[in-house]
């Protein structure tokens, strides 16, 4: 493989540029590109495509490397033991923490691939419904949460209590889209942007997470914005106008609601002539807005459909 290649994988997958002459690829490193090199001859996959799938195992990855070393920082906290060998000799502590590790990743490694299995099934099968469907670009429910004012709460909390609020946000809003079908895209710490096939689920996930936050959570409110419309699914992301839509809801959306745009509405008010006792979401119209490159556009707030016996959600 040329030099240009390899660098463009070893920047895609996130790692600095080497220095010009130094030792910096191990035959671990040699024995990767062997593989990629094979893949390439042999037609499996593009140049394209590679350093499409690089840059989104470098992005994932790289988390999953910080939340491992944030597991070895709780373990020497919690192993006293093992700070008292780093004030004597070093190197002692050094090999203790690595036989700890090394023994974690190992396990860790294994549940990788198990994860990254069930995940790609997964994506195979919204993929491959897609094309019997002949819409590989159907429509999409796309939906972000984020955290009112959190620049402004971050200035009054210190770095354990700042961890712990995002970690309560990331948890309870991750749970709120899987068990209501949906799928998390992305986490960007005071915001998650999520997607559902479903208008209703989708619906119903947006009022669960408005709902989720502040009074008795430790978390502050949170405004919610839903779009629906064609979008691309390219390496994890979804691209497309819907995302920015949907952005732009969450921006108008007023603490602890849910904005949506008309395409959803429409596609939920369907959904109600169709089955209109199974549809517990309704859709009302609030003003319009002008937004840029997209220009005036209409919005609806979502809440939940009073049951007849009033015993439902409000």
């Amino acid at each position: 493989m040329d030099v240009e290649t390899v660098s463009r994988l070893w920047r895609d997958l996130g790692f600095v540029d080497p220095e010009p002459g130094s030792p910096n690829f191990t035959f671990s490193d040699a024995a990767a590109l062997r593989v990629v090199s094979e893949l390439l001859a042999a037609g499996y996959v593009t140049e394209e495509l590679t350093e499409t799938v690089a840059r989104a195992m470098g992005q994932s990855l790289s988390r999953l490397a910080a939340a491992q070393v944030e597991v070895t920082a709780d373990l020497l906290d919690r192993e006293p033991g093992l700070l008292a060998l780093a004030e004597g000799d070093q190197s002692v502590f050094v090999a203790a923490v690595i036989q700890r590790s090394q023994r974690t990743i190992q396990k860790v490694g294994a549940l990788v691939e198990h994860a990254w299995r069930r995940h790609l099934a997964a994506a195979a099968q919204r993929r491959l419904s897609g094309f019997l469907r002949d819409l590989p670009e159907a429509p999409l429910a796309v939906g972000f949460c984020d955290i009112v004012d959190f620049t402004a709460l971050t200035r009054d909390l210190d770095r354990s209590d700042l961890a712990g609020l995002v970690e309560a946000f990331e948890v309870t809003a991750y749970n709120a889209v899987v068990d209501g079908g949906g799928r998390v895209v992305k986490t960007l710490g005071d915001e998650v942007m999520w997607t559902c096939d479903s208008v209703l689920a989708a619906a119903r996930i947006a009022l669960e997470l408005a709902e989720a936050f502040g009074r008795d959570n430790p978390v502050p409110p949170v405004r919610v914005g839903v779009a629906y419309g064609p979008a691309l699914a390219r390496a994890g992301d979804v691209l497309g106008p819907v995302v920015n839509l949907a952005s732009r809801c969450t921006t108008l959306a007023r603490p602890g609601a849910v904005l949506v745009d008309k395409a959803l509405a429409d596609a939920l008010e369907q959904a109600r002539a169709d089955n209109p006792e199974e549809v517990d979401v309704t859709a009302h119209a609030v003003r319009a807005h002008r937004l840029r490159g997209f220009g005036r556009i209409s919005t609806f707030r979502l809440r939940w459909a009073k049951k007849a016996d009033g015993n439902g959600p409000g």
